[in-house]
């Protein structure tokens, strides 16, 4: 599992985040990854998951503290 712990706004870049997991997820089948934040990026994340073909990897956890 792979976790990330950041804001899900566009200076935090986690768009280019779950682009790289989803070329690691093509090598390694069983790796999950864990966002953990909120932000206005929040539906573009979940709708780019599943363009991407990993949303059902993808958990987007929320507000932390």
């Amino acid at each position: 599992m792979i976790c990330y712990v950041a804001s899900l706004e566009p200076r935090k870049r986690p768009m280019e985040f779950l682009e790289v997991f989803a070329r690691l997820a093509q090598e390694h089948p069983d790796i999950r990854l864990c966002l953990l934040g909120t932000g206005e990026l929040d539906a573009d994340i979940r709708a780019r998951a599943a363009v991407l073909g990993v949303a059902d990897r993808v958990e987007l956890v929320g507000f932390v503290s």
